[in-house]
């Protein structure tokens, strides 16, 4: 501290205060180094500190003094008053003005006395046309209709047809000169949306095939069964190109026998494959074979997800195993169509 550096003395004194901590010396040291550092309040409550473990007189002063000082610091300085010399003739200058403007004001209110003395002659007020200038004057003529004039009346305009013109509806929006577009509110015509049509059989209900739904009901539909039977017409597809979703709906002919799970799941893996190779767009979908009963409902046979990355992943000609528990999640086989290929005929669907 005696060195001027009051951060290693502060640091020095708290390492202390950290090994003795009731040392009255040490808090008045602390108290010292934050006074030395302009740093009233702190050091106002080390002092005080200080008193509590050795009530002293020096430590009462201390901690007045710094409480003035930092009192003090938040009122800012004093301000000082300057004896000026030239304070007389300051003075002298300001009753000079001060005389100057009383006398400019007596000036002007003797004027508007003597002005509102004189009798004013009263006049009416303008119209409008007087307080145009002479030209303007000149130049007025009498008002023109605006719409529905008739052209005689535009010709002459001193003399306006004022005959109300029956009301007419335009047949359509044209100008007319010199007056406002006349038009007529056109019967509201729905969007059409273009469609690509092919020779696959459009899905139920009203709405159309898109290019999407065009372009992945060609490409499945023209996988086959078996050599002799092809699966176009049979094939019902919806995507939606902003989320990268598709469902496919295939229909499974009466003439596939035999295995019919393991067909229709091996099926359904070529389908995938198929609508991934004809939309850039799809990256999930979900394939449902789909077959009519003998009392002519449509049920579906088989149900499962799939994505794009999974069906990349997996080899050409997988098993059933693999088709079954790992490229299609979520599936599901209708019992009412036979046992599933553990031979357990499931209510759930397997997941």
């Amino acid at each position: 501290m005696a060195e001027g550096n009051l951060a290693a003395a502060q640091a020095e004194c708290k390492r202390f205060l950290q090994q003795h901590p009731t040392h009255a010396g040490a808090h008045e040291m602390m108290g010292d180094i934050l006074y030395a550092r302009e740093l009233w309040e702190e050091a106002a409550e080390w002092y005080e500190l200080g008193r509590q473990l050795s009530p002293t007189e020096k430590l009462r002063i201390k901690r007045r003094d710094a409480l003035r000082q930092a009192k003090q610091a938040r009122k800012g300085p004093e301000p000082t008053l300057v004896d000026d010399a030239d304070t007389p003739r300051r003075m002298i200058w300001l009753g000079i003005a001060a005389v100057a403007m009383l006398l400019v004001i007596v000036l002007v209110a003797v004027g508007m006395a003597r002005r509102g003395g004189e009798p004013r002659e009263r006049r009416p007020p303008r119209t409008v046309a007087e307080r145009r200038p002479p030209e303007a004057q000149q130049e007025l003529t009498s008002p023109r209709t605006v719409r529905g004039t008739p052209d005689s009346a535009r010709q002459t305009p001193s003399a306006p047809d004022r005959t109300p013109s029956p009301t007419r509806r335009e047949p359509a929006a044209q100008e007319r000169a010199a007056e406002h577009w006349a038009a007529q509110q056109m019967e509201r015509i729905p969007p059409r949306r273009e469609i690509s049509r092919g020779e696959t059989t459009p899905r139920r209900g009203s709405e159309p095939l898109t290019d999407h739904d065009d372009a992945v009901v060609r490409a499945v539909g023209s996988l086959q069964w078996d050599e002799n039977i092809r699966m176009t017409g049979q094939v019902g597809a919806m995507v939606d190109p902003f989320t990268g979703y598709a469902v496919l709906r295939v229909l499974v002919p009466q003439s596939v026998t035999g295995d019919l799970q393991e067909k229709v799941v091996r099926q359904a893996f070529r389908v995938a494959q198929a609508t991934f190779q004809a939309s850039e767009a799809v990256s999930s979908l979900t394939v449902q074979m789909v077959r009519d009963s003998e009392s002519g409902e449509r049920m579906i046979l088989f149900r499962g997800n799939t994505t794009r990355r999974m069906i990349e992943r997996v080899e050409e000609t997988p098993d059933f195993d693999t088709l079954w528990d790992r490229v299609f999640t979520a599936v599901q086989w209708n019992p009412l169509a036979g046992p599933d290929a553990y031979g357990v005929i499931e209510d759930e669907p397997r997941r």
